[in-house]
């Protein structure tokens, strides 16, 4: 597949980024699609040079290219917003087309002062369909995490077939830690009688992030930024990525489960009006437990764990080592604690923890400074029963403990001091 010769031309020259050819070939998961394309020097700074693939488990050789050429644009808007790039494709599926004019007002209402913008030209513009009925089923985007296991108990009439993005959350070369995710969903789909499947793509490791984060900041700001990944990217490149496939599989709702309960002040690039604005005709994009705090989610899990004896295990981790929790880490200690305020035994989903761990999370507390909208709600939670939890002395202090308290500043305050007698 050749690029035309005419690309559109509106007004002031842009930058562009421009598809010349999708290649497919047969692999052990099914079928991989390459994507060759043309990027100007602005946008190459943030590319590491590896070409783009999306990997199906199936196959996808009667795919029209309208459709293949999704992941591409949805996978690249994801930076080209940041940079004022267009991108250029011979073709695209109409209802993706349509669907580019929601998503850059919901990133602009979500940024009012970032400039955020998709810009996307096709030389044809294709309302293309796999599958000649409506479709039946459903899938769950699932990553083992609380807001997707929370979002899969509320599912399990609907028989989601749960989908993992393969080079989202895990690396590419983290095969121990996919190994045991594989060995965690066939678990949990034969306990349950469900489906699964990766779609492995490097949509997230062929950018310089670290250069993204810092271009994301001067957009957003440091007070939105959650970095580029999860403020801009992960919807998106997700579900472009996956769109092929759902249309294949005849899937007419997707589900996400929510980041944050509706009505916070807050937002990241999973949130009910972005996931809307990525609804077509062919399937709507869904958000699973919307009304739900993180730690109504996991009284979900924790309840449904008890009464059902289901092998849940929890993989929340940033510093995943094997796939396992450190159960040392600020977002580890966190659902440990959701957990315990629950009255459940954490080792019983995913981590490792005693006393020594409890005392850790104590001391972490004390010294580092942390998101109350996170915390709070967790202390909340124990003073609700407050009378119970004085009796537990290895834990008790979180009734009283002070978030960003004088003494969180000391470390920090050295540091700058340590800093400046450096310059000197």
């Amino acid at each position: 597949m050749k690029m035309c010769e005419q690309i559109r031309e509106e007004g002031i020259m842009m930058e562009k980024v421009i598809l010349e050819e999708i290649s497919l070939s047969s692999t052990e998961l099914g079928t991989r699609v390459d994507y060759k394309y043309k990027s100007p020097e602005i946008l190459q700074k943030y590319i590491k040079g590896d070409p783009l693939f999306v990997e199906f488990p199936c196959d996808m050789k009667s795919v029209p290219l309208s459709i293949l050429s999704i992941p591409f644009v949805g996978i690249m808007a994801t930076v080209t917003m940041l940079l004022n790039v267009e991108i250029h494709v011979p073709a695209l599926e109409k209802s993706f087309m349509d669907s580019i004019a929601k998503l850059s007002k919901v990133y602009a209402k979500m940024y009012p002062d970032s400039g955020l913008k998709i810009d996307v030209f096709a030389d044809n513009v294709a309302k293309t369909k796999i599958c000649s009925s409506g479709g039946t089923s459903n899938a769950l985007f699932f990553t083992g995490g609380v807001d997707a296991t929370s979002a899969l108990i509320g599912l399990l009439e609907k028989r989601p077939t749960l989908v993992n993005i393969w080079g989202g959350d895990l690396r590419l070369t983290d095969e121990a830690s996919h190994r045991e995710l594989e060995q965690y969903l066939d678990t949990i789909t034969e306990y349950l009688d469900l489906d699964y499947c990766f779609i492995k793509t490097n949509a997230r490791e062929m950018f310089c992030e670290n250069e993204l984060e810092k271009l994301t900041i001067s957009h957003v700001g440091r007070a939105l930024n959650h970095g580029w990944w999860a403020t801009i990217a992960h919807t998106l490149s997700m579900t472009a990525a996956a769109t092929p496939w759902l249309l294949k599989e005849n899937i007419s709702n997707v589900y996400f489960g929510s980041s944050y309960q509706e009505g916070k002040a807050t937002y990241d690039a999973n949130n009910i009006e972005l996931l809307q604005a990525m609804s077509s005709e062919h399937y709507e994009i869904l958000c699973a437990d919307r009304n739900l705090e993180r730690n109504d989610k996991v009284t979900k899990i924790v309840r449904w764990k008890q009464e059902t004896k289901a092998p849940i295990q929890l993989k929340v981790c940033w510093r995943r080592v094997a796939g396992k929790n450190c159960s040392s880490c600020e977002k580890c200690y966190r659902t440990i604690l959701n957990i315990l305020s629950n009255h459940g035994d954490p080792n019983e989903f995913g981590f490792e923890v005693d006393a020594n761990v409890l005392l850790g999370i104590k001391k972490y507390l004390e010294t580092h400074r942390v998101g109350t909208a996170f915390w709070k709600p967790i202390q909340d939670a124990f003073l609700a029963d407050k009378e119970y939890w004085r009796t537990k002395s290895e834990i008790s202090w979180i009734l009283d403990v002070k978030f960003n308290s004088m003494k969180t500043l000391l470390p920090r305050v050295q540091r700058k001091l340590l800093q400046w007698f450096k310059r000197r």
